[in-house]
């Protein structure tokens, strides 16, 4: 599988991408994943950088203060994403730097959970 890093890929995007490429042996679909993967921490950090810039709210049409449009969809790109890491089912030390300490709970939880499954099903 080629590692080449796409270009539509930023800083980030870009790091994690060679990060799981390095070790990951698959198919297509896995390199399709990975790079939606890439691309929504991409955005992630481009709204997460509106919303340093702006603050967290604005003035509204009537002159009221709102919240920034960009923190809801921060939180639902967040989700987004951690839904994409698990489908990866990538190991802690591969996306460590890029998932909080609670993401990273939640994911090894998530990856226990999925290979006691596994382990019961291939015994049956």
């Amino acid at each position: 599988m080629s590692d080449d890093i796409p270009e539509v890929l930023k800083a980030r995007g870009r790091g994690l991408w060679s990060s799981i490429m390095s070790d990951l042996e698959g198919d297509v679909h896995d390199r399709e994943l990975v790079l939606e993967t890439c691309r929504t921490l991409d955005v992630i950090d481009g709204l997460a950088a509106a919303v340093a810039r702006d603050g967290e709210t604005v003035t509204g049409s009537r002159g009221q203060t709102v919240v920034h449009p960009a923190v809801p969809e921060l939180r639902q790109q967040q989700t987004s994403f951690a839904r994409l890491l698990a489908q990866l089912n990538l190991d802690a030390e591969e996306v460590g730097a890029v998932l909080s300490a609670r993401q990273a709970s939640a994911k090894r939880a998530a990856q226990a959970s999925w290979r006691s499954r596994k382990a019961v099903q291939g015994a049956a």
